[in-house]
């Protein structure tokens, strides 16, 4: 029969995994609203017919490419730091329960944290294909 303190001790491990893991999923959400609003912002600006800048006094194409980018770095960067802190959570979990039989086994990449690589990765190249799309 198990250790009552230890069974304790597993459930407040796990729900201290599933805070840290509805803490990515909210990272992941916020991310992927300034990612797709940013290259969005900037894909429309870019593309849609209007009169003349100088009706407006405003270049829009400027304009959306700075807002679009802005955006896009601002996901890229809530994206990166929410990783960053994930992983420290994670340690100090780890560190926390160490003498538990299942420590090792309950700290595998998650799903959610996979996703937000993976949207790292592409919110890298739109980035780095608005930024080219400046220069030349």
């Amino acid at each position: 029969m198990r250790d009552p303190m230890t069974a304790e001790r597993e459930m407040a491990r796990e729900r201290e995994l599933r805070d840290v893991e509805r803490t990515m999923i909210s990272i992941v959400q916020t991310s992927i609203s300034m990612i797709g609003f940013g290259f969005t912002i900037h894909a429309f600006l870019a593309n849609v017919a209007v009169s003349p800048s100088g009706a407006l006094g405003v270049d829009l194409d400027q304009v959306a490419r700075r807002i679009g980018l802005a955006l896009l770095s601002l996901g890229l960067i809530n994206l990166s730091w929410g990783m960053f802190n994930q992983f420290g959570q994670l340690g100090v979990i780890r560190q926390r329960y160490a003498g538990l039989a299942l420590s090792r086994k309950a700290y595998s990449p998650t799903p959610t944290f996979v996703v937000a690589g993976l949207l790292f990765t592409i919110g890298i190249c739109a980035f780095l294909g608005m930024v080219f799309q400046a220069i030349g």
